[in-house]
C-alpha cells in the first residue's frame, strides 16, 4: 500500500511538473530533435517549377514563420486540439504571414497569425489560428508540413499538405531569405 502510494504521488508530482513546464519547456528541449522546427523559420515563397512538377495549386504564393514561445501560453480551449496535445509535443511556436496573387481577396493574407508546430498522427503538422467571435485564436486550422534539408540551408525546400489527405500534392517552398543567425 505504501509503495503503490509512493508511485501515485510520484505521477502526481510527474504531471505537475510537466503541466507546469509545459509547452514552452517542451519547446526548448524538443526542438533540436526536430528538424522542421530547426529550419522552418524565415521567409518562403512558392517554387513555382516544382509546384507544377507535383501538380500542386494554391493561391499562396509566400509564407513566413517566426518564433514567439509566448503563442504557447494562449492556446485556446479547442477539443480537438485537447486531444493532439495528449500526445504530441509542442516543438515551435510563433507567427505565420501569408502572401498571395494580387487576386486573392482573403482576409488572412498579410495578417501574423499564432501557429505551433506538433506531430499529429505522425506527421510534422502546423496548427494555425484565426479569429472567430472575438477572440485572435477562436478558430484553428492545420497542414501537414515537411522540410527537405539542403547541405546550404539557403537551399531547403518546405512542403506544406492538405490538412487531413496525405494524397494531395503539397505545396513546395523554397527559401527566400535565411532566418537570422545563419
Amino acid at each position: 500500500m505504501r509503495r503503490r502510494l509512493l508511485v501515485i504521488s510520484g505521477l502526481i508530482v510527474t504531471v505537475a511538473i510537466t503541466s507546469y513546464l509545459a509547452p514552452a519547456a517542451a519547446q526548448r528541449l524538443m526542438k533540436d530533435r526536430n528538424v522542421v522546427a530547426n529550419r522552418l523559420e524565415g521567409k518562403w515563397v512558392l517554387d513555382e517549377a516544382l509546384a507544377e512538377r507535383l501538380g500542386s495549386k494554391g493561391r499562396i504564393t509566400g509564407i513566413e514563420f517566426t518564433s514567439d514561445p509566448s503563442v504557447a501560453y494562449s492556446l485556446p480551449d479547442l477539443p480537438f486540439l485537447k486531444k493532439i496535445l495528449v500526445s504530441s509535443t509542442i516543438y515551435k511556436t510563433g507567427y505565420m504571414t501569408m502572401s498571395a496573387k494580387e487576386d486573392s481577396s482573403s482576409d488572412l493574407i498579410g495578417k501574423p497569425l499564432p501557429y505551433i508546430l506538433v506531430t499529429w498522427e505522425g506527421n510534422p503538422q502546423v496548427i494555425w489560428f484565426r479569429e472567430r467571435g472575438g477572440d485572435p485564436m477562436g478558430d484553428a486550422e492545420s497542414n501537414m508540413v515537411s522540410l527537405a534539408v539542403a547541405k546550404d540551408t539557403a537551399n531547403d525546400v518546405l512542403f506544406i499538405g492538405d490538412d487531413l489527405n496525405p494524397n494531395s500534392p503539397f505545396i513546395p517552398f523554397s527559401r527566400a531569405a535565411s532566418p537570422a543567425g545563419e
